[in-house]
């Protein structure tokens, strides 16, 4: 868990009793006194927890409001974050309601945009939360360790789950991930956004996640099910290990590689499908994995490292789609299996090398009938059966009548269309329910040159959403159009259809100011909080986020401050009296 190391310094100054910065104080609606920080140039506020050296002074308990806005010296602010403060004694971080360990609700207002970094860690009796759709922002470990939290439904504007973010939360049964979250977890650490939930049975993966990371859902004991999305790139080091409950697993065609340890110790696998774009996979990635007993392998992994599926006892059946045999470490397998399925013609060359661990060797060269029908003619019908070829791809169609839409395939698959790689003679039942389908839309947000600047904004979303794309030039480059045209940045769509937008940039800065403002610099980058320009006539400086939405404006600045935001990447549109620049600036 996270460490808060004293030095023998630090524990010094932790003596001296340093005050945690807050403006003014008021009671809530609830009766609580709550603690406030004025946001830097703003008329907004966020909630902080004050305190003295170690010590929290406000711990809050029961049901908790929070208003939307609070008045303080005649001047009305509008409550916007749950803020993260930092205790210079130890130079620790705390969230607003951090080990509240007697809050039982609490109730967010529209207002609120941000929960910071611990925001409701150690809540213990915390047991349920609405966070309003107008947060966009939940921090490093915002829920870690609330033992009590059942349920909760993650924001369609949130786009990263970090990690902590619900560590150990082992009472947590359910959770809503939105088309918006594009990354769960991050490299900076290997304990996992989920880690510890040993509560959760099941979660689906949207399609707009790209990135999860190490460990993400590490010890989730009671994980029985999990859909990983089609954008999911890897499936890296522990993110399943110890998820002693997951029976099958079906790694999607997005996925590279498969990292270490991945699905290590899940002694509950029976069956695992590996998708046709996985290279490696890499040493005990299914160690352990003692009641698998068969295992599809796509036709492009070229690399099976060590003991990745030693002890795997019961395994009585590999399929390989490769026809060239993948190379094996040593110790790949600890028992001999009983069979393995290759393509046709394919047989020699598996029999080099695999056949120490391989009772049988057996070519599939007959063809392979795919049976797809409705559950019920009336609502829908279906496309795509007939014969193929062993390891051939198989689009399944799912068309729901006029009022009716699809729910999902016979074994709860809901992708439409679906494609499948063939193995043997399989049915897909298609099942329908009354009501209009929810219709949504794929965004691809490209740099036409990831060395001279990076996009955000894509993901799947509602047909009618509106939603903001950003280019974010690199120094020494500036945007110039989107691939259709628009020079807007950022720029506002509404939803009507799948859509790619390719920002193109080049060097040098805006042709309307490229004397005037090629020299505009700041320092340092990164930075930790204080941004100094070089030229003291800067008019306003507006901060955006990944997202493209504004978080801070500064006015007349030579110098602001970014320390209250959340660490990550950020585009800064600095006005002058020549002109307009755009500079990326990383919050570390």
């Amino acid at each position: 868990m996270r460490k808060r190391l004293l030095t023998l310094a630090v524990a010094v100054l932790a003596m001296l009793q340093t005050a945690w910065a807050y403006n003014f104080s008021a009671t809530s609606p609830s009766g609580h006194t709550l603690y406030y920080e004025i946001i830097s140039g703003t008329t907004n506020v966020g909630v902080v927890r004050p305190g003295t050296g170690s010590t929290y002074d406000n711990y809050v308990t029961g049901d908790v409001v929070i208003p939307d806005t609070v008045t303080y010296n005649s001047v009305t602010y509008t409550v916007t974050e749950l803020r993260t403060i930092l205790d210079s004694s130890s130079n620790s971080y705390y969230g607003s309601f951090e080990s509240c360990s007697g809050l039982t609700s609490v109730t967010i207002p529209n207002s609120i945009t941000s929960f910071g970094d611990w925001a409701f860690g150690g809540c213990s009796s915390l047991t349920s939360i609405t966070i309003p759709d107008s947060v966009t922002y939940i921090g490093v470990g915002a829920f870690y360790d609330c033992t009590g939290l059942t349920s909760v439904i993650i924001p369609n504007a949130v786009d990263t789950i970090y990690n902590y973010t619900f560590y150990n939360c082992t009472s947590l049964t359910s959770v809503t991930i939105p088309n918006s979250v594009t990354t769960i977890g991050d490299c900076m650490s290997p304990v996992g956004a989920f880690f510890g939930c040993s509560g959760l049975t099941s979660i689906t993966i949207p399609n707009s996640v790209t990135y999860i990371g190490e460990g993400t859902f590490e010890s989730c004991t009671g994980l029985t099910s999990i859909t990983i999305s089609n954008g999911v790139d890897a499936i890296r080091s522990s993110t399943f290990r110890n998820c002693i409950n997951l029976i099958s697993v079906t790694i999607p065609n997005s996925v590279t590689s498969i990292g270490n340890w991945a699905f290590y110790g899940c002694t509950g696998l029976t069956s695992v499908t590996i998708g046709n774009n996985v290279t490696d996979i890499e040493q005990e990635a299914f160690s352990g994995c003692s009641s698998l007993t068969s295992v599809t392998i796509g036709n492009s992994v070229r690399l099976i490292s060590y003991k990745a599926f030693y002890g795997c006892n019961n395994l009585q059946k590999v399929i390989s789609f490769a026809v060239s045999r993948p190379f094996l470490d040593n110790e790949v397998f600890s028992d001999t299996v009983a069979i393995l399925k290759v393509p046709c013609g394919s047989a020699n060359s598996y029999s080099s090398q695999w056949s120490q661990y391989f009772v049988n060797i057996e070519e599939i060269c007959d063809s392979i009938t795919i049976t797809v029908s409705s559950a019920n003619d009336s609502m829908g019908t279906v496309l795509g059966g007939g014969e193929y070829e062993f390891g051939a791809s198989a689009t399944i169609t799912a068309i729901p009548n006029e009022s009716y839409s699809f729910v999902s395939w016979n074994d709860g698959n809901t992708d439409n269309p679906r494609t499948i790689t063939v193995t043997e003679d399989a049915t897909y039942i298609a099942i329908f329910e009354e009501g209009e389908e929810v219709i949504r839309y794929t965004i691809t947000v490209l740099s036409a040159n990831g060395s001279m600047g990076t996009v955000s904004g894509g993901g799947e979303y509602e047909v009618g959403t509106e939603i903001t794309i950003t280019a974010i030039p690199n120094e020494g480059y500036h945007f110039v159009t989107w691939n259709d045209g628009n020079t807007d940045n950022p720029r506002t769509i509404t939803i009507t259809e799948d859509a790619t937008y390719i920002a193109s940039f080049e060097e040098g800065v805006g042709i309307e100011s490229r004397d005037m403002l090629s020299e505009l610099a700041f320092y340092p980058n990164p930075t930790s909080g204080i941004i100094t320009f070089n030229r003291s006539d800067i008019m306003k400086v507006e901060v955006l986020d990944a997202m493209g939405k504004m978080v801070a404006v500064y006015e007349n600045a030579y110098t602001i401050d970014i320390s209250k935001l959340a660490k990550g990447y950020y585009a800064m549109r600095i006005t002058t009296p020549e002109g307009v620049a755009v500079r990326k600036v990383i919050r570390k």
